[in-house]
């Protein structure tokens, strides 16, 4: 790919992010070889793609993560204290900016957006939940890929076999310690001992999955509750053989609602809890949830490669 273009610049991704193999260049890759002109386009023009987390010198961010790390609500300022957006001063001639966060598309520098806004912008938005970039959506089996999982698998149902029957009640894997969710882990620990996992607790893990897999449930709330904004944390959970309990606005309807156990759609956290210890009591009902399937719809990666080719075109 890197032969057939001229130059990608990648700026405000996360650490983890790989600059050489993404999901981005794969598409890229993929309209350049099914269109001649978007091929010339890429090979002669100039590309930046931009994430959401503002970079900041060594000294700078280590002051912000010592500031929060011991600030008295810790690492609730975490993602506070990374807002921003920093546009670099080259002039490219092809501009996208994508979202990881809960934040709104800028209005103005970039020519296209992929976030969690189910508003097209009269074509300059495109949605894009977080768990379609963690699976094997492109079908390539790339080392990007963070689960390799396709999307049809997503939508066959799952089985619970007496040998994964667990005993463990709940696993937690916290970086950002939000209100709602240290309430929901208090109302919850009633019901049994909930296990807590990541930053906030000092309790790192290497494998979120396998860890998962000891557990009845996983409490993967999102970190804010926006109409459309859906991360990777109900699929890992759904991936790590739990019942997802999670707290978000599915605007998108992708996802399976028989399949999680959403706080959102009760009136109030008691009531969540309430059903939590129901379905804990019923073996029964606690394997229809179990079973069923991630997925109610796929997510249309034709349409966002699509949008993607528009994009270089334009």
């Amino acid at each position: 790919m890197s032969g057939n273009v001229k130059d990608i610049f990648f700026c405000n991704f996360p650490h983890d992010f790989s600059k050489s193999s993404n999901f981005f260049l794969d598409i890229l890759a993929e309209i350049a070889n099914d269109n001649t002109t978007c091929g010339e386009i890429l090979s002669r023009q100039n590309f930046l793609i931009s994430n959401c987390y503002t970079q900041k010198g060594f000294a700078m961010k280590s002051f912000r993560r010592f500031q929060a790390e011991f600030s008295e609500t810790k690492m609730t300022k975490w993602l506070e204290l990374q807002h921003g957006l920093s546009v670099p001063k080259a002039n490219y001639s092809k501009r996208l900016w994508i979202t990881y966060e809960n934040r709104r598309p800028p209005s103005s520098y970039f020519q296209r957006t992929l976030s969690f806004d189910l508003d097209n912008f009269n074509g300059l938005n495109h949605y894009l939940p977080l768990w379609v970039l963690y699976i094997d959506f492109l079908g390539n089996t790339n080392s990007w890929v963070r689960h390799n999982v396709r999307q049809d698998s997503l939508l066959k149902r799952r089985t619970l076999s007496p040998k994964k029957q667990k005993k463990k009640f709940l696993c937690v894997f916290i970086n950002n310690p939000d209100p709602i969710r240290i309430r929901a882990i208090q109302g919850l620990s009633k019901l049994g001992e909930v296990h807590i996992y990541g930053r906030y607790a000092g309790n790192y893990i290497a494998d979120k999955l396998e860890v998962s897999k000891q557990y009845q449930f996983s409490l993967c709330f999102e970190n804010d509750l926006y109409p459309g904004y859906v991360t990777e944390k109900p699929l890992e959970a759904w991936l790590g053989e739990t019942i997802p309990l999670y707290w978000a606005h599915d605007a998108g309807t992708y996802l399976n609602p028989n399949a999680l156990i959403n706080l959102n759609t009760f009136a109030n956290l008691k009531d969540f809890i309430d059903y939590v210890a129901y379905v804990k009591s019923s073996e029964a009902l606690y394997r229809q949830i179990y079973q069923e399937p991630f997925l109610q719809k796929m997510y249309d990666t034709n349409t966002l490669i699509t949008f993607i080719r528009e994009w270089v075109l334009e």
